[in-house]
């Protein structure tokens, strides 16, 4: 891809530098660069933390408070069994086949086990070794450019136009200042609606020239398209031979990273690609129409677990990249999401694979070197719970990180007048009768906000619903500022008709 780059180029800076983050988000430290010798010592520290990365023999057997007809996961430890025991209590509530959950410590994956089915209506035991189709290859790409920072062949404040030229977007925001934090902090990039078919990457971005960025960069939590692949841009042109270098050998992941490759790859969503293919991308993803399916790679919890053992590991020199950086303060109660069902090609009566659409949450605490991360095979259930309810078992508190903003004391709080900087849509939200609130979407009459059931999007912070013209169900989706006060709204469903934000007005 002639638009990936192993060295930086010389363009020049341009402008002044991104708006300083809020007190308490603490930016990761830079490191001056070295040279790229320095790739095998994290390599090195890399392999030494998975070589102690073991999981205790004791997890085997089945829950004595569980189903002992369809799996379940006995642990010797009681503060894991408590968390089984509220991970097939949550399951159970929501619905969800089966589940699986992982805890790493001081750089080792301490505990792991599972609880209920691969399938619903029928015993299909889920266990540590079970795959679950997620989207967690972003987490290895990530990783892979966390290291590469360490190496110091990379900066998080390296602007993503210094290594891909071809990378911009139409006002009113510089995408010019996109830097590699923001895009592994998922806080710029190209919204989830917006792709066209395309010959390559350079085409690709050639090709949303025109699409607009939906908010300052840096300066709100947005889901969107590529950013994971952005901040890649860093590993150079060779992306997996320094993927594999970084982290899949150090890890001994070769079985989750092949089968990211086996499963097509979703390169829009940052997942690593394997093989030769990577300096020529397949030809559906140079093609990347937009209703090409998802498709997710297999990922086991004890995969997934060997991944973020290290990360976890408050001495390792990635978790300033890594627990800051993929996983801020501001976002450390959110979750993961897997779209779609599990498309079949596996026959899941002969393979230990997780036969639904996925969703997992991972909840790193740096300073207790803390991880947890829980798989479940359906996409309607909460898997954030379960990890906050680790986080509250093992280390006495219900919050990941303590820094995270204050909630409004009221829905006062988020009382106000919301605009589309780019011109679209106006949102006026006001005080209701009996204490409540009610939304006006561009002029409409108001109608009452009612709180909506949090689902497995547990990174969706506080959800509202009201009712549209044709009787449709909308969603406010809200970000708040460090005091609290709502700073922006968006009046679409989740993707992939996620609109642009509406920021509160003057």
């Amino acid at each position: 891809m002639a638009g990936l780059r192993a060295a930086r180029l010389p363009v020049p800076r341009r402008g002044p530098r991104a708006p300083a983050r809020p007190a308490w988000h603490r930016r990761p430290v830079r490191r001056d660069r070295g040279p790229a010798r320095a790739t095998g010592a994290v390599a090195a520290l890399l392999a030494a933390a998975a070589a102690c990365s073991g999981v205790p023999r004791d997890l085997s057997g089945v829950d004595a408070g569980g189903d002992a007809a369809c799996g379940g996961t006995r642990a010797a430890d009681p503060a894991f069994a408590a968390v089984l025991a509220f991970a097939r209590a949550s399951i159970e509530a929501s619905r969800v086949p089966g589940a699986a959950i992982a805890i790493a410590r001081d750089g080792a994956v301490a505990h792991a086990g599972a609880v209920g089915s691969r399938e619903a209506g029928r015993c299909s035991p889920v266990t540590v070794d079970t795959r679950f189709d997620t989207a967690f290859s972003r987490h290895v790409t990530a990783a892979a450019v966390a290291a590469a920072v360490a190496a110091g062949d990379a900066a998080y404040d390296d602007r993503i136009a210094d290594w891909m030229p071809a990378f911009a977007a139409a006002g009113p925001y510089d995408s010019g200042e996109v830097t590699v934090d923001h895009a592994l902090l998922n806080t710029a990039g190209y919204s989830l609606n917006h792709t066209r078919a395309c010959d390559d990457l350079d085409a690709f971005f050639a090709a949303h020239r025109e699409v607009p960025l939906w908010s300052p960069p840096g300066r709100i939590h947005l889901e969107l398209l590529l950013h994971t692949t952005l901040a890649a841009t860093a590993l150079g042109s060779d992306l997996h031979a320094r993927v594999r270098a970084l982290v899949v050998d150090p890890l001994g992941l070769d079985a989750t990273y092949d089968r990211v490759a086996a499963a097509k790859g979703d390169f829009a969503f940052g997942h690593v690609l394997a093989g030769d293919e990577v300096r020529t991308l397949p030809a559906e993803l140079r093609a990347c129409p937009p209703s090409e399916p998802y498709r997710a790679p297999l990922v086991s919890i004890l995969d997934a677990a060997r991944l973020l053992a290290p990360l976890a590991d408050g001495d390792h020199p990635l978790t300033d990249g890594v627990a800051d950086a993929f996983y801020p303060p501001e976002r450390a109660t959110r979750g993961g999401f897997v779209r779609g069902p599990f498309d079949g090609e596996v026959d899941v009566a002969s393979a230990d694979v997780a036969a639904f659409g996925s969703a997992y949450a991972v909840r790193i605490v740096p300073h207790d070197r803390f991880a947890v991360v829980v798989f479940e095979n359906a996409s309607y259930g909460d898997p954030g719970a379960i990890a906050d309810e680790a986080i509250r078992v093992f280390l006495g508190r219900r919050r990941a990180v303590d820094a995270t903003p204050p909630a409004p004391a009221d829905p006062a709080a988020l009382v106000g007048r919301y605009r589309d900087p780019l011109g679209g849509a106006e949102i006026v939200i006001a005080a209701g009768a009996g204490g409540g609130l009610t939304a006006s979407l561009d002029g409409a009459p108001p109608v009452p906000l009612v709180p909506a059931r949090r689902d497995g999007q547990s990174f969706v912070r506080d959800l509202f619903e009201f009712r549209r013209a044709g009787n449709r169900i909308e969603r406010v989706r809200i970000w708040r500022d460090p005091d609290g006060r709502a700073e922006a709204i968006s009046q679409s469903p989740y993707p992939p008709s996620l609109g642009p934000p509406l920021f509160r007005a003057p």
